[in-house]
């Protein structure tokens, strides 16, 4: 049985996007069976580390070690045990294969590695790092990072990209394609989620608005300045936000400064199983992000998991418009274009058939493209082939 220890940076019951996916994966892996573990970071500051048992489906299990981290800087963990850790768990599990997820300056802890030097790494590129520019802090910490991140790649034995338009767009793989290999991400199948009690979360209103729904990070690149403006231009829109960020305030006051009111409500961040609800309950899921640094969304294949519809932009290099594809599971507007994406609401407001179609699509293209069963069985095939090179 092969035995993959993954390197990540954060764990359930931290809630993002690549946390759900590798819950999901190593799930997924087990049940085929490749033996799983995982080294992360605590995501609160000064917890104790420990080790613990994870319960799998089907009486699998899988070991998972969270190292204590003292605090964060420029959004990046400060674990300086994490080398250590990385020694001792690995002396423990004494895995086949290394995965590796980036961007994680941890990860660089590897290259030290003495446990893992003769093991294949297998590097899981989830997005680009931001190099900043001029003289800024995240500028001169990319120069540092840079340096490390080539080091990996170079001594990798595949790497793993999400879509081929990233692929295709991104200078730090550029030296190493002849390695990389494409392989979506993927989500299991949701259960449904009861209804919530009233009045106990977030929910939309009784009216014939049409529900538009954004869940993520409140950062500048994620565009809802254009969602709100959007809006602004067409009655009978009604938004939910869910999400925290370093602009929920800025956006709070845009919101009162276009007089919006109850038309678009910041709700902050939510669980999984409010989400859920949200999700189910939306006509449709807006990502209007504006660079690249939105790799993937794999958001959008939440949303397409529940018969959602989605709404994105053409991002150059972004794998969005990718995830979508000509499948009919949403549509695509230019990024920063206020006009175009009311226009778009205003369409969907104005046609619930459209919507409906559209749902259909989004079940069927999350069933074809999207399920982990078949994106670890394509992992387990990266897996296969770099130990057989070894």
């Amino acid at each position: 049985m092969t035995r993959a220890l993954h390197i990540g940076k954060y764990f359930r019951p931290f809630s993002g996007g690549i946390e759900n996916f590798l819950i999901d994966l190593m799930d997924a892996c087990a049940q085929i069976g490749v033996g799983q573990a995982a080294i992360v970071h605590q995501h609160e500051s000064l917890v104790a580390p420990r080790t613990e048992t994870l319960s799998l489906s089907d009486g699998a299990a899988a070991q998972l070690r969270r190292v204590r981290i003292w605090g964060r800087l420029l959004y990046a963990p400060l674990a300086p045990a994490f080398g250590r850790e990385l020694e001792s768990f690995a002396h423990t599990f004494r895995p086949d294969v290394v995965h590796v997820h980036v961007p994680n300056a941890s990860a660089f802890w590897l290259l030290r590695s003495r446990a893992l030097a003769e093991i294949p790494w297998v590097v899981h590129w989830h997005a680009d790092v931001p190099d900043g520019s001029g003289f800024s802090p995240l500028a001169l910490a990319y120069r540092v990072y840079r340096h490390c991140e080539r080091a990996l790649l170079r001594r990798a034995a595949r790497i793993i990209v999400t879509s081929a338009p990233y692929l295709a767009a991104s200078t730090p793989l550029r030296p190493w394609r002849d390695k990389c290999r494409v392989v979506p991400l993927g989500l299991k199948q949701p259960q449904e989620v009861a209804a919530a009690p009233s009045g106990r979360e977030p929910g939309y209103s009784d009216g014939g608005a049409l529900k538009v729904l954004f869940v993520g990070r409140l950062s500048r690149y994620k565009g809802l300045d254009y969602l709100i403006r959007a809006v602004q231009a067409v009655p009978g829109v009604e938004v939910i936000v869910a999400g925290e960020g370093e602009e929920q305030r800025r956006l709070a006051a845009l919101v009162d400064r276009c007089r919006l009111g109850a038309a678009v409500r910041l709700v902050g961040g939510v669980s999984e199983e409010a989400k859920g609800r949200l999700l189910d309950a939306a006509d449709v899921l807006c990502l209007p992000s504006t660079s690249r640094h939105e790799a993937f969304g794999l958001v959008l294949v939440e949303a397409m998991a529940r018969g959602t519809p989605v709404v994105a932009t053409r991002v150059p290099g972004s794998g969005m418009s990718w995830v979508i594809g000509d499948s009919g599971a949403g549509w695509t507007v230019e990024p920063q274009n206020v006009v175009q994406l009311a226009d778009l609401l205003a369409r969907l407001r104005d046609s619930t058939s459209v919507r409906e179609e559209a749902r259909r699509a989004a079940l069927d293209n999350f069933r074809k493209r999207f399920q982990i069963a078949d994106v670890a069985l394509r992992i387990d095939q990266v897996y296969q082939e770099v130990l057989t090179v070894a």
